[in-house]
């Protein structure tokens, strides 16, 4: 008998959790820090930031549930020696992925304009969220490609 069959299911689960968990209060919680930081700017920059916090819990979301899928369906597969099955499914998932909140991306910074309206966002805000909206979608774009290598 291996030491894993003595372990016990909550202990198993425990140990296979944690690490996962870290990861995703790491990706939410790091709004925290940019706050800080965009505060020293003004009020203003710092509301605007405000805004795009709503959207970037939605791609959050989307990037934590491919990759806590992708991860399930993968194990499984090992599980079932189906190690060349896995690494296809692996590639497919970081392609399929990438493009999807790509695509995902693209369509938020064309309909930017109502989702702010949607949020009730002061035209103020407008021009400085438009300063770097772009710069905002191709770095969540980029944390989910990342967080899609992790998962695989």
């Amino acid at each position: 008998m291996t030491t894993a069959q003595h372990t016990s299911l909550a202990r198993q689960l425990f140990n296979m959790t944690w690490p996962m968990l870290f990861g995703v209060l790491s990706l939410m919680s790091f709004q925290l820090v940019d706050s800080a930081f965009i505060g020293q700017l003004g009020i203003l920059p710092l509301a605007a930031q405000g805004f795009t916090l709503p959207i970037q819990m939605i791609i959050i979301g989307i990037q934590v549930g491919l990759g806590i899928a992708t991860t399930a369906v993968i194990a499984k597969a090992i599980g079932a020696n189906q190690t060349r099955y896995a690494q296809q499914l692996g590639g497919l998932v970081v392609a399929m992925g990438s493009v999807g909140v790509a695509i995902f991306c693209l369509f938020l910074y064309l309909i930017r304009e109502p989702i702010l309206l949607l949020l009730s966002a002061p035209e103020s805000v407008f021009v400085i969220i438009d300063s770097y909206w772009m710069y905002w979608l191709v770095s969540s774009w980029t944390g989910a490609l990342l967080y899609f290598f992790y998962s695989v």
